[in-house]
């Protein structure tokens, strides 16, 4: 959903600046580009969040507090 919002919106932005220059192919192919890109993302991050959850049952680590830990740990470096 918000990959094609903001497909659509760099198409309409393209369009305020260079009226006339887009053809309906190449904005269909730049809505459909974001929303790919989103879903790469959103598999990446699912995958990863998954793989932390399974390690950390493995070693008996409560999985609740590994986001917040990584977090801090982010922030700092």
């Amino acid at each position: 959903m918000i990959g094609g919002l903001a497909g659509l919106l760099s198409f309409v932005l393209g369009y305020i600046a260079r009226p006339h220059r887009e053809t309906w192919f190449e904005s269909a192919l730049m809505i459909v580009s974001a929303m790919m890109g989103a879903s790469f993302s959103s598999v990446v991050l699912s995958a990863f969040m998954s793989s932390l959850v399974l390690v950390s049952r493995r070693f008996r680590v409560n999985p609740g507090m590994l986001p917040h830990n990584l977090k801090l740990t982010l922030q700092t470096t």
